[in-house]
């Protein structure tokens, strides 16, 4: 089953509550930058770095997989298994989660004994860990959503539900003075983090038609069926992608001061949330790709290949003209200090332009049992992405930062697509 070319609808749907979402993401990080300054900023955006890395390690590499064994299930019997596998995957995060935070509060308790390490770092180690791991819960449940075909469904959980709470809140303590810290903003995500975890759980439930009397049947599954080949390259994927996008924030503090990182956060967050309209995509795309894979049907996987490109073009033109146009007065909006960014936001978006012309490809990979492929773009792209910040840092400091991280992702978006072509060639010869 291909997407239907007449009517594409469905897709601007999807990109409708994604674009939802990017006007919360934007109005959360306003009010932060407001309530934080530049500074403050800079470690909201180091903490929210490190929360993704421990999102990505604790997933175990199950999203893509978790999309692409749902939408290739046929009969109740496997929707069963489906089921145990996913709520198998949720415990072991959690018991995950609780060994971590155990073996950190030894550490720390002995830590200090020999450095004094401030609160407020031991609060983003904490932070990170706990809101990470739930996040990991919620994009779960979100793939396996996406799998179950409820695109929709599966964007407003991933996307919509926790940033819509924490702006309501931010609003709140805007609006009534609230004195916002890091630590209170850090705790304030941590519990949202957890509520949007079990609207979830909820929600597939819901979806899947789980009954409290099938859950007391849960079986523990096999190694194999938590961690295989596939399930590793995608979970390898998935920690080299979050070190890849965060990368910056990783380096920013050994480069520049506080403030800087603040300024940089600003741009690149504001293009990393147009770029996700290729996530926002891939939940409609994903599904059709796999199946047009396992049907061996290549010729409507090139033609969904070349529609992701259009769709992701047109859908981010917009964001181009006002990034271009109208930056001085949208950087304005997070405080008069953040218009020096303007620079910064016009070179990772020149940047982000040539990767939304390569469409979807990486995301085809993925689906088209490619996994490993994708894996070593990420990787070798990762690798040269860390050596342009270190060289271009220490010569045009935060300029120089800027330009590798846009190249770094314009080369690994190249490649994605030079090799999905490649390979749906080489599939129509055969």
């Amino acid at each position: 089953m291909s997407l239907d070319k007449k009517n594409p609808i469905q897709a601007f749907i999807i990109i409708f509550f994604r674009g939802v979402a990017t006007l919360t993401s934007v109005g959360v990080n306003v009010i932060i930058a407001r309530l934080l300054g530049p500074s403050g900023s800079g470690n909201y955006f180091i903490f929210t770095s490190w929360q993704r890395l421990v999102e990505g390690l604790f997933s175990g590499g199950h999203y893509q997989y978790t999309t692409r064994k749902i939408a290739l299930s046929t009969n109740s019997e496997t929707s069963d298994e489906n089921k145990n596998f996913i709520l198998n995957i949720v415990i072991y995060v959690l018991l995950v989660t609780t060994f971590c935070l155990l073996i950190i509060w030894i550490v720390s308790n002995l830590y200090n004994y020999i450095i004094d390490v401030s609160f407020q770092k031991w609060t983003i180690v904490y932070g990170a860990l706990i809101a990470g791991s739930f996040f990991a819960v919620v994009k779960i449940f979100s793939s396996a959503i996406k799998g179950l075909k409820y695109p929709k469904f599966s964007i407003a959980l991933e996307f919509n539900i926790f940033p819509i709470f924490l702006l309501s809140l931010l609003l709140f303590y805007y609006l009534t003075s609230y004195e916002l810290t890091l630590y209170r903003l850090i705790i304030t995500y941590c519990i949202l983090a957890i509520l949007a975890s079990v609207i979830g759980l909820l929600v597939w439930s819901v979806l899947e038609k789980v009954r409290i009397s099938w859950i007391r049947k849960i079986r523990l599954v096999r190694k194999d069926e938590i961690l295989n080949t596939s399930i590793y390259y995608f979970w390898t994927i998935t920690i080299i992608r979050v070190i890849s996008l965060n990368l910056p924030f990783y380096l920013l503090p050994l480069l520049v001061t506080s403030e800087d990182i603040g300024l940089f956060g600003i741009a690149q967050r504001l293009v990393a949330i147009s770029s996700t309209i290729l996530v926002a995509l891939s939940s409609l795309f994903n599904p059709s790709f796999a199946q047009d894979f396992k049907w061996k049907d290549f010729h409507n996987l090139k033609r969904d290949l070349k529609l992701s490109q259009i769709y992701s073009i047109i859908a981010y033109l917009p964001f181009l003209v006002i990034f271009i146009f109208f930056s001085d007065r949208l950087l304005g909006f997070f405080g008069s200090e953040f218009v020096a960014a303007t620079p910064l936001l016009w070179i990772m978006a020149f940047g982000q332009m040539i990767n939304s012309s390569t469409g979807l490809s990486g995301h085809l990979l993925n689906m088209i049992e490619k996994e490993n492929t994708a894996r070593k773009i990420w990787w070798w792209t990762l690798v040269i992405t860390f050596i342009l910040i270190i060289v271009l840092g220490n010569w045009y400091y935060i300029y120089g930062v800027a330009a590798a991280f846009a190249l770094g992702n314009v080369i690994r978006n190249i490649l994605f697509f030079t090799f999905a072509r490649s390979y749906i060639n080489t599939f129509c010869v055969d």
